[in-house]
């Protein structure tokens, strides 16, 4: 098993209102907006995920289970 590096980050009224905007513009639900808004707070720009929703935002690059293990840990 390989260890992630996580950082629990702040939620403030800036990354809502930042995640209201993804809401509006892609109609992506309001949690996946507040993850993305924070991803963009804190400079990440890749997520690994399954969730479809995550590839209709332009500003983030989302990336399958499969993708990632592929891609970045070679197997």
């Amino acid at each position: 098993m390989f260890e992630l590096p996580l950082k629990i980050v702040p939620l403030n009224l800036d990354t809502v209102l930042l995640a209201f905007k993804f809401m509006r513009k892609y109609g992506v639900k309001p949690r996946d907006c507040i993850h993305i808004s924070c991803m963009l707070e804190n400079n990440v720009k890749t997520i690994v995920t399954e969730d479809l929703d995550f590839r209709k935002v332009k500003e983030v690059k989302a990336v399958s289970i499969s993708e990632f293990i592929k891609t970045y840990l070679k197997i």
